[in-house]
């Protein structure tokens, strides 16, 4: 507070004679390209500080360059509500002078001073001081004088910083817009754009990211220029990204940085003072306050919004109409004055100052001393006075993904009570949809917090069927290496969704040494009980079921029902074979993890599974405790809310993630070749040439036979990407042609 309170005590009295104006609101600047430069430099040749010892003395000048940030920042609140373009001359101009009206430029001074120390180190910086102080024994010192001086204490061109900070008015303006978070492999990247809309700077931007599991890192970024795009890439996963949290840039606060200040009202100009409906005298004192700064008073009635709009007002009295149509009401308070500072809803440049006073006295003593507290939201004026400030964000922040939130039923928590309710759970389900990044970003969360705490972990996935259970083994044992495990499993072939969804986390089981289960029943006898019933399956076929199944759950099979009715040409029929080869896929699941659990007792298993095999419980956790009486715990991402459905309901970010690239082409195996039968819209491979009818034989100088072969391909590709396509072009009368082509992805 000891800042604050030197600039608002020097400026009390220019207050309370009606000499300061301000007002939020400034003209855009020229950029900086633009200034006329020639006459900053004359101005900085022909001025400075008077006397550089006293000027770095200043309590406030300390307090500025000082380590606190929260000093920098009330420097920077009272700065806006008090300056604007009419009041406001450029630093070259200032000359150190301590009378009130220079207070503010000081102010600036030595906000610049201070990101002059961050740029050149305290080290130079304190030499150069030194110096100055030295030198302006023998003289003035011009603008230009000491710029020389810490220039050769810092060994760097400053040339451009005195120009920019010293020549222009007004202080940079900065946005933050369409911050995004997605995956990237293994890591996280995070964008989003910068813009300045006050003039173009030359700005070394702090940017601090804060990872979701702690930590954080602050990196600089230059942004010299109107509008940048800022991308950056981490290995953890950051919950938020705060720009100059430090203050250490000179600059307009955001509307989110500034809380609602006695001091914005102070500084505005011509404020709307609207009088109470009973018993306008008791705030004669207060009125008259205004008045002096230009205020104009009005009844309630007859004030519209454009009205209220345009300027901060002064509400008097808690039976003030516009307080009940623009707050609802004001708390009643106990205190002989109470003054309550608010943004003004429709328009939060402005603020909204409500007034409460029980008698005129008491009105008359809170106007004398209302300028001390600026710095405050609420005041209450009382035996004591107690002052207190309504809460900002510490930089321009921007939340990208944060801690998911769950709901137990009727009870809100996050994602780590979701790990405290898998204590003593000897199955932990993690239901999916299957393509959205967020889902298996929880499911990862989930897997990495449970291995810490017990290492003894295994992963069961529908994505894998059994057959593949060696090949996943050799992956994860380090035999084969992806493209191998990829090929080897036939993943493309069985699964399908972009390998990018489950990356992370096979990754993270390879590493760290943690099995994997394949759960699932092959594709063939899946398709086969779907299209023509169990009945249709060989016996060969029938050595490959579970040995239990339960078909009496009606409740589930009625909810399968819903959704199979929602499809086209539904019958009583299909939707038998249909919900068949459903409890086909869930027995077999629950089968594969009693089998692992009951060879493996020491091992707990983190189940991963589209959402619809968990609801509920009916798919597969209930099958598995009835083998096994296991204690079980469901987790759902984004699920509707009713009861029964999951212990947890997690709500994640969404999130993007880095997809493999495609041809955007409808295909058809055909004789060992694969022919294009249709472009999707946007197509890259229509653009590059590729007809209809043309059969694709190799890709990158490697032959394709099946879309798994040319997915394994794409996999390892990246948008932007020239890929050599050669295909088979048939030609009427001519004979068939090889022809190749180049597609950028």
């Amino acid at each position: 507070m000891a800042l604050r309170s030197i600039l608002l005590l020097s400026l009390l009295a220019l207050f309370q004679a009606g000499c300061i104006t301000g007002a939020r609101d400034r003209p855009p600047l020229a950029p900086v390209q633009e200034i006329d430069n020639s006459g900053a430099d004359k101005a900085l040749k022909s001025s400075g500080i008077k006397d550089l010892r006293a000027f770095f003395a200043d309590p406030l000048v300390q307090a500025i360059l000082g380590t606190d940030w929260t000093q920098r920042k009330q420097a920077l609140q009272d700065y806006a509500a008090f300056v604007h373009a009419g009041n406001e001359t450029p630093l070259s101009a200032f000359d150190g002078g301590n009378d009130p009206s220079a207070t503010l430029f000081k102010t600036k001074a030595a906000l610049v001073f201070h990101l002059l120390k961050t740029m050149i180190k305290e080290e130079a910086f304190s030499r150069a001081v030194a110096k100055l102080g030295e030198h302006q024994q023998a003289g003035p010192l011009s603008w230009d004088d000491i710029r020389a001086v810490f220039e050769k204490e810092s060994s760097q061109d400053l040339g451009w910083f005195f120009t920019q900070w010293m020549g222009r008015k007004g202080l940079p303006g900065l946005q933050v817009k369409n911050p995004g978070l997605k995956r990237s492999g293994n890591r996280f990247e995070v964008s989003f754009e910068v813009f300045q809309d006050n003039g173009v700077y030359i700005l070394d931007l702090p940017v601090t990211v804060f990872f979701q599991h702690g930590g954080n890192t602050t990196q600089k970024i230059r942004l010299d220029e109107e509008r940048k795009l800022v991308t950056l890439t981490f290995d953890d996963e950051p919950a938020s990204v705060a720009i100059d949290r430090d203050y250490d840039l000179p600059r307009m606060l955001t509307d989110n940085e500034t809380p609602p200040l006695l001091a914005t009202l102070l500084g505005d100009e011509h404020p709307l003072v609207v009088l109470p409906v009973s018993q306008p005298e008791v705030y004669a004192d207060l009125r008259e306050l205004f008045k002096k700064r230009g205020a104009e008073e009005r009844n309630a009635e007859g004030l519209g919004n454009e009205d209220l709009k345009g300027s901060s007002l002064v509400l008097l009295g808690s039976d003030n109409p516009v307080i009940s149509r623009l707050f609802g009401r004001m708390e009643a308070v106990t205190a002989d004055v109470a003054v309550v500072v608010k943004k003004n809803p429709l328009n939060r440049d402005k603020a909204a100052l409500l007034v409460q006073a029980r008698s005129g006295s008491a009105a008359a003593a809170a106007a004398q001393e209302l300028a001390r507290y600026g710095a405050s939201s609420t005041v209450l004026f009382d035996k004591t006075i107690t002052a207190q400030t309504a809460g900002s964000e510490r930089g321009i922040v921007m939340e990208l993904g944060q801690e998911p939130l769950v709901i137990d039923l009727s009870l809100l928590k996050t994602m780590s009570a979701v790990i405290d309710g898998t204590a003593g759970k000897k199955i932990v389900y993690v239901g999916e949809y299957h393509d959205r990044f967020a889902h298996h970003n929880v499911q990862l969360q989930v897997i990495k917090s449970l291995h810490q705490k017990d290492p003894k972990l295994a992963i069961g996935m529908e994505m894998f069927q059994r057959p593949f259970q060696k090949t996943l083994d050799d992956y994860l044992d380090g035999v084969i290496e992806e493209r191998e495990f990829l090929k080897r499993s036939e993943y493309f072939k069985r699964w399908g969704f972009d390998y990018n969804l489950y990356k992370p986390i096979l990754d993270f089981a390879r590493v760290e040494k943690v099995p994997v289960v394949a759960l699932n029943l092959t594709r063939e006898i899946v398709e086969k009980v779907s299209k023509s019933g169990m009945d249709a399956l060989s016996d060969e076929d029938r050595k490959t079921l579970p040995q239990q199944m339960d078909f009496s759950d009606d409740d589930y099979r009625g909810r399968l029902k819903e959704v199979f009715n929602q499809h086209k040409n539904a019958n009583d029929r299909s939707f038998d074979f249909f919900y068949q080869a459903q409890i086909l896929w869930d027995e077999t699941m629950a089968e594969s993890i009693d089998q692992y659990l009951k060879q493996h007792p020491d091992r707990r298993m983190v189940v991963l599974a589209g959402g619809g095999h968990i609801a509920f419980e009916s798919g597969i956790p209930l099958r598995a405790f009835r083998r096994n009486s296991y204690p079980y715990v469901t987790v759902l991402n984004d699920a509707d809310i009713e009861p029964g459905a999951a212990n947890f309901i997690v709500f994640p970010q969404p999130l993007d993630g880095m997809t493999a690239p495609r041809l955007m082409v409808s295909l058809k195996e055909q004789g060992g070749r694969l022919s294009i039968v249709d472009f999707q819209e946007g197509s890259v491979a229509k653009q590059a040439g590729l007809k209809a009818g043309d059969a694709i034989i190799s890709v990158d100088g490697s032959a394709v036979g099946t879309v798994e072969d040319l997915k394994l391909m794409l996999f390892y590709k990246k948008k932007g990407d020239a890929l050599a396509v050669k295909v088979v072009r048939k030609r009427f009368l001519l004979g068939d042609k090889e022809l190749e082509f180049i597609v950028k992805l």
